[in-house]
């Protein structure tokens, strides 16, 4: 990645605050980018009731990927459940950067002496994305046969924490 984009974390413990600003933002990105969107509200929802972790990437003041993820109330694992980014900025490292970061942020003391791995699903139908994961270290632990509402399957997928 040769250019230089804005990160910033955001928790479920508010620090900073997630704003209407930010989420307008993410469900315009995920309606641009995802087949199985969430909209602004699903977004305002899922960010006042979980125990999330949410990365942001920006080029300069446009939003162009964003991870969001629950940890698990004994702080055992992280679920990631969304990774996105904006398909002019695909193939630059921005996936690999998210991922990256997310490691860094359950690499905190408080997180790591128990954070193990990372769980994700992936639709069948998304082999590039099943390939970028394999790539960035997740195995295939489980095939749900058709999970979801289009009748495919979801590959389950999990890597282990290297601090573990």
């Amino acid at each position: 990645m040769n250019k230089s984009y804005s990160l910033s974390i955001y928790n479920y413990m508010g620090q900073p605050d997630i704003n209407d600003s930010l989420t307008s933002e993410l469900a315009f990105l995920d309606a641009q980018e995802m087949e199985y969107l969430w909209n602004e509200k699903n977004w305002g929802d899922y960010l006042r009731t979980n125990r999330y972790y949410l990365l942001t990437v920006k080029d300069e003041l446009k939003l162009v990927g964003s991870l969001v993820g629950r940890i698990a109330t004994d702080f055992t694992f992280f679920e990631l459940d969304k990774i996105f980014v904006h398909n002019e900025y695909l193939r630059k490292g921005l996936g690999a950067y998210l991922l990256k970061s997310l490691e860094k942020v359950l690499k905190t003391k408080s997180i790591s002496e128990k954070c193990s791995c990372i769980y994700l699903e992936v639709s069948s139908k998304n082999p590039s994305a099943i390939s970028f994961y394999e790539i960035s270290g997740f195995s295939t632990y489980h095939i749900a046969e058709k999970y979801y509402s289009d009748g495919s399957d979801a590959v389950k997928m999990q890597k282990s924490l290297p601090w573990t």
